[in-house]
């Protein structure tokens, strides 16, 4: 306190540097001052700062457990509390307003300076914090696809490196745009992922009308994790061996042959195939792949454009047969097939990327905590062979060179896609 306060009537006040004495009507004097009666606002003004901050450290407390934040602010609301206190006790009952405004300037400077680092403070602990709580991984094919094969053997190993569950949820429908437009909705606080290929992304919104997201910037790509070589396989009734076989069969039979596609690199696929070879077929569309193989066994369709993954494992037990890859050169996984270029279609080069994306606008701490799992989790030893043995080729590229793969992959796909006849006006 700045001097004596003795605190009644007719005793005198020493507030800062200004004498102060009451008077008989509660007021004070001080030297060419008249009195006047004290105005409220100012001490209403600290309490609600005061309380505003002790409201702020309890939302702090409960969501981010930050103890960098709840410090700066107990420090702030005790600072102004203790300034309060002061105030109380060095002034008079009803004090001038004059003497009142240097005091109320600091305090107003205190709570603008303290807002500021409370964010920063609160954004990093948040960040320091994640994962704190399970993130769910949205798949936008259904169960038993590729797609969500592969994200069943990265979750694991991903879960390991966060520290924290992740939890697969299947959102098949209209060619990934389901469960890509529920991630690109969602909050972009890292505990909403897509496990995706480049069907919901170079693909759909071209090929399908109303798609409620942009393929670039509703999401912060988090990573790569490989490519589905794209196969060509027929069912075994039709009795054809090569692309060249099948071209004639659908040559000699206009309009009665049909392919099966159950996301968009199959759709995309088998128009072009349709475009380049000059042959008339039917398309027939499937909520997704296994679907679509469990009727190409039976014979109800005649050929599919697949990814290897879902493919493979029923050419290998014979119930189907594979005809080509849609890669420009042949995949070393699988040595043994040809490309559809090589038989006369020179143009055709088609495959689908795999990796991981977060919604639009994540913080950059949190984007490169899940970049580094993810390329951790894909370098693991163990999961390279069974991938490999599925199929599918295993490549890693964190969150830039995956954003640039994105964007060169879906401006090349929007060439493809008008090429062959398929894009839609939105």
């Amino acid at each position: 306190m700045n001097g004596p306060n003795r605190g009644s009537e007719g005793h005198r006040y020493d507030v800062g540097h200004h004498e102060a004495r009451a008077t008989p009507e509660g007021g004070t004097t001080r030297a060419g001052f008249a009195s006047r009666p004290k105005s409220p606002e100012p001490g209403l003004l600290r309490s609600m700062f005061v309380r505003q901050a002790s409201n702020l450290l309890e939302l702090l407390e409960y969501f981010c457990q930050a103890p960098a934040a709840r410090t700066h602010v107990r420090e702030a609301t005790a600072k102004s509390q203790h300034t309060e206190k002061d105030r109380e006790m060095t002034s008079a009952p009803e004090a001038s307003p004059v003497h009142t405004r240097p005091m109320s300037r600091r305090r107003f400077v205190t709570a603008a300076l303290a807002g500021p680092a409370l964010l920063g403070s609160a954004q990093g602990a948040f960040s320091q914090s994640y994962p704190n709580r399970p993130i769910t991984m949205v798949v936008p094919f259904p169960a038993g696809s590729g797609t969500d094969t592969v994200a069943r053997l990265v979750q694991p190993l991903l879960q390991a490196e966060l520290n924290s569950s992740v939890v697969i949820d299947n959102r098949p429908g209209v060619n990934a745009a389901i469960g890509a437009g529920v991630v690109g909705r969602a909050d972009p606080d890292g505990y909403t992922l897509l496990f995706t290929t480049s069907t919901s992304h170079s693909i759909t919104p071209f090929v399908t009308k109303n798609v409620t997201y942009d393929p670039v910037t509703s999401f912060t790509p988090i990573g790569q994790v490989g490519v589905f070589p794209v196969i060509l396989v027929a069912e075994n009734g039709l009795n054809v061996r090569t692309v060249g076989e099948l071209i004639a069969r659908a040559k000699a039979e206009p309009g009665k042959l049909q392919y099966a596609y159950g996301n968009g690199t199959g759709q995309v696929a088998g128009a072009a195939l349709s475009r380049f070879a000059g042959i008339d077929v039917l398309a027939v569309p499937y909520r997704g792949t296994p679907a679509a193989m469990t009727d190409l066994i039976a014979g109800r369709i005649n050929y599919i454009f697949v990814d290897a993954t879902t493919g493979l494992p029923h050419v290998r037990a014979g119930a189907v047969r594979a005809l080509a890859v849609t890669t420009e050169e042949p995949s070393r996984l699988l040595p043994d097939l040809p490309t559809v270029a090589a038989s006369g279609l020179p143009a055709f080069n088609l495959s689908a990327w795999c990796g991981l994306f977060a919604p639009a606008g994540l913080e950059p701490a949190v984007r490169d905590r899940l970049s580094q799992a993810l390329a951790k989790a894909v370098a693991a030893p163990a999961l390279r062979p069974r991938l490999e043995e599925l199929g599918f080729e295993l490549i890693s590229r964190e969150t830039g060179s995956f954003a640039q793969l994105v964007k060169s992959d879906v401006e090349r796909w929007q060439v493809i896609i008008k090429e062959v006849g398929l894009a839609q006006t939105q």
